[in-house]
Formats: structure tokens, sequence, C-alpha cells
């Protein structure tokens, strides 16, 4: 009787103290994921000028000064602007102009104001003001 006790305890030791196979794991909650389509601003065609870039706007609408006509000043003006979130320009500034040609300088913010209105930029499926820059090239035209 006592060697089939000891055999019962031992069962029962055995059985309390080995670890178990099933382990229960916590799962986490994946993020959702959520797909931003965030975009820079762009120039936008209007109805009247049907496929025109910016460059061909420029081209089209610009009027040379004399003194660029005549050959005599060549350059380029840097001019800074802000897309609106309705997609107007505002803020037109020279950042730095033609030497000894302010009338090149003033063209250059006349074409920007007369600009169509532009595609404004996207961040977090919204439009949102932007800061650009762009470089107006006065030379004589061919």
């Amino acid at each position: 009787m006592t060697k089939t006790f000891i055999i019962f305890l031992l069962t029962i030791s055995v059985d309390i103290f080995s670890q178990t196979s099933t382990v229960k794991i916590k799962k986490e909650k994946q993020p959702q994921t959520v797909i931003l389509r965030d975009r820079s601003a762009f120039f936008k065609d209007s109805a009247d000028m049907d496929g025109l870039f910016i460059s061909d706007f420029i081209k089209t609408n610009i009027r040379l000064p004399d003194s660029v006509s005549n050959r005599q000043i060549l350059g380029k003006v840097f001019i800074s602007f802000t897309i609106k979130e309705t997609g107007e320009l505002t803020n037109i500034e020279i950042v730095k102009g033609i030497k000894g040609c302010l009338s090149c300088d003033k063209e250059a913010v006349r074409l920007f104001s007369i600009m169509p209105k532009w595609t404004p930029a996207i961040i977090r499926n919204k439009p949102v003001a932007t800061v650009h820059n762009w470089i107006v090239v006065f030379k004589p035209k061919e």
C-alpha cells in the first residue's frame, strides 16, 4: 500500500509541477492603414487656355521690355509666390531681379498676378497654402 501511495504522489506531483503546452498569446490590434494622397500644387489649365502649361502661359503673355527686345539686357528674374487653399496666387515678390532692368521685375510680377488659379497642394486630404519659387527668363524672341 505504501508503494502504491508513493506512486500516486509522484504521478500527482508530475502533473501539478509540469509545464503546460498551451500558451495564450494576446493579439494586439493592428493599426488601420490609411492611404493619404498628398500632392504638390500645380498649374491648372483654364477653360480659355486649354492644354497650356505654365511655360506656355508665360511665353504667350510676356511683354518684353524694350531693353530686352533691343538685345541690351538678358537675364532671369527669381520670383516667389504663395498658392492659397483656393488656388489663387498671392504674396508675389521678386527674390532676385535683373540688375538695371526694373521693368523686367515689374513684368514678372504682372505675369504672375494675371495667372489663372492653380490646383492647390493637398496634405491629409485638405487643400493647403504653399510657397513656390519660379524663374522668368528674359531674352529676345528669336
